[in-house]
């Protein structure tokens, strides 16, 4: 377990965390738009599906602490 130093609030990362799952989700909206835009490309689609499953690993991990 991680433990936070005394300058360093819960809240505080957790607005971080937040922002980063904001760049996470953002990226895959991108990489999916890439695939529709061009069905042939598994590389896109692949990265789309990567960011989800980080994105949704997250967001669980998150409502398991905040719980």
């Amino acid at each position: 377990m991680m433990k936070l130093s005394n300058d360093v609030t819960r809240d505080m990362l957790f607005d971080v965390v937040q922002e980063f799952l904001g760049d996470l989700e953002k990226e895959q909206k991108e990489a999916a738009e890439k695939y529709k835009n061009n069905p042939g490309s598994l590389f896109d689609h692949d990265v789309s599906l990567v960011y989800q499953i980080a994105g949704d690993m997250l967001k669980s991990r998150l409502d398991t602490i905040c719980e």
